[in-house]
């Protein structure tokens, strides 16, 4: 079972996630520039938004089943 701790990262993130995939489909922004949106729309760093963008990123590779519930 996880902790609650990982609970709140893991809806963070599928938060993150699900907000990325709304900003592609508005065509606002390349996603390469994604994470200045992340900055302003979560207040995160700049080193965070690019970790959570690049992770975003790398959900693409994984085989369908794996990828998350983000909406795409």
């Amino acid at each position: 079972m996880a902790d609650n701790t990982q609970v709140l990262e893991d809806a963070v993130r599928l938060t993150h996630y699900r907000f990325l995939v709304k900003l592609r489909n508005s065509g606002a922004t390349n996603m390469y520039g994604a994470g200045q949106y992340l900055e302003e729309g979560y207040g995160l760093s700049r080193k965070e938004a690019s970790t959570v963008l690049s992770d975003w990123m790398n959900t693409f590779d994984l085989p369908e089943d794996q990828q998350p519930e983000d909406g795409r």
